[in-house]
């Protein structure tokens, strides 16, 4: 995907390019266009994924921080944090994935909305899992794969076999997913040297959403799914929540 279309895609303004360090928040896409296939002769799934006629778009939110150390988030809020409260010459940008913060002292709106300072806020619906904030990955962005594995209860109100009020759906599944991003480098300038971004592959393995009924090992019933991610740097705020 061009990256032109990726900023019209989530729709946000982006930092220009600077230090090639991958400290901030990062919103990006991953178009998913393989994914592994049930067979109809035995019932099971490939573990080869296959080329799709139609490859999905999926936003993904990431925090990087000084040391590379990488988070999945849900959502996320740029806002100013004044240092002084009250006193609006000394401004620094903060990232808010807690509410509770929003009503601290000092806590300000990113941008103009009209005759109020607002926050940015932004979200991924692709991404859901039994506790709040983030999800940390193992590895360092420019050195490792980050890779992690996260579930969703049977019972969570985003699982999609589970429906509160609904007599016959009152036992979900457990889904288990694991996120794979590889191949990532070195924050670079994208082609029109217009902002920083991040590039490389991306694998999902998900189990529970196949049927194992019958009794079939978790390997086979796991479906893939590969594409590529491209992210872009929105904030170069090295720390989620407040300033310490």
């Amino acid at each position: 995907m061009k990256l032109f279309s990726l900023v019209t895609l989530i729709g946000l303004s982006v930092l220009p390019c600077s230090a090639a360090e991958s400290t901030g928040l990062w919103i990006g896409s991953v178009i998913l266009d393989r994914v592994s296939e049930i067979t109809p002769s035995n019932d099971t799934i490939s573990q080869t994924p296959t080329p799709v006629a139609d490859p999905m778009a999926i936003r993904i939110i990431i925090f990087v921080d000084d040391d590379g150390n990488a988070s999945l988030l849900k959502w996320a809020t740029l806002m100013n944090y004044q240092t002084t409260p009250g006193d609006s010459s000394d401004l620094s940008e903060i990232i808010i994935i807690d509410t509770d913060d929003f009503y601290e002292s000092g806590v300000i709106g990113y941008t103009s909305d009209g005759n109020r300072l607002i926050g940015r806020r932004f979200e991924t619906v692709f991404y859901d899992w039994s506790d709040d904030g983030e999800f940390e990955l193992t590895g360092t962005v420019g050195s490792d794969d980050l890779t992690g594995t996260f579930q969703l209860p049977a019972t969570h109100a985003s699982n999609p076999f589970y429906h509160r009020y609904h007599n016959m759906h009152q036992d979900g599944r457990e889904i288990t997913r694991t996120v794979t991003i590889s191949n990532l480098g070195d924050v670079s300038e994208n082609e029109f040297n217009l902002f920083d971004q991040l590039s490389g592959d991306y694998e999902e393995v998900i189990n529970g959403l196949a049927n194992d009924d019958a009794g079939s090992s978790v390997t086979t019933n796991s479906i893939i799914i590969q594409g590529e991610i491209t992210l872009v740097r929105v904030s170069e705020a090295s720390s989620l929540g407040l300033p310490n």
